[in-house]
């Protein structure tokens, strides 16, 4: 997938607003189990930062994604966007792999700029490598495990993690659907 260039114009420049205030970026010091950024700045989450024109363009493909990727049984699940970060990488920067299994179900990312980092992300059968071209989507199933590639250049991404409404999350672990819900609703 592809976004037009105005929507990258947009959020590169809350990236840049975000760089120049210190608030906004993740003290790696203070984290607790670690993050997967290495030379590389990463804010916290800027959802309310970001234009609803982007999510307008967004959604048709997070749609398709889910009819694709998930076929019908979970194509009547509605979701949400619950978190956007942006990560932006110094020369030399890469990410270590990890997966989002543990507090999303669909993650995705937008490249912000024309970058020789490769992303990989791995299925069962091998791996994709993904070139960083600027205005790029890509939208993948949490659980992959996924990484990049030391950039020889500056790189900038913004990340996103999509939930599934009708499902809960408890204490950051894979969600437990609705009828399990209902039950302890029963019980209690």
């Amino acid at each position: 997938f592809s976004l037009n260039n105005a929507t990258i114009d947009a959020l590169e420049t809350v990236l840049q607003k975000c760089l120049k205030n210190p608030k906004s970026i993740i003290d790696k010091k203070k984290l607790r189990g670690g993050i997967s950024t290495v030379d590389g700045a990463q804010t916290h989450n800027v959802i309310n930062l970001i234009q609803s024109s982007f999510f307008s363009e967004l959604n048709p493909h997070i749609d398709y994604f889910i009819n694709q990727f998930y076929g019908k049984r979970v194509s009547r699940y509605k979701y949400f966007i619950d978190y956007i970060h942006f990560i932006s990488y110094s020369k030399g920067g890469y990410q270590t792999g990890h997966t989002h299994h543990s507090h999303e179900d669909i993650s995705f990312i937008v490249y912000l700029n024309d970058s020789n980092a490769i992303t990989r992300i791995y299925q069962k059968n091998g791996y994709k490598e993904i070139k960083s071209t600027k205005g790029k989507l890509v939208i993948f199933d949490a659980s992959l495990y996924h990484e990049a590639t030391k950039c020889n250049d500056i790189r900038n991404i913004a990340v996103g993690s999509i939930k599934f409404s009708d499902k809960i999350w408890i204490d950051k672990r894979r969600l437990v659907n609705e009828s399990l819900n209902r039950k302890i609703s029963k019980e209690g």
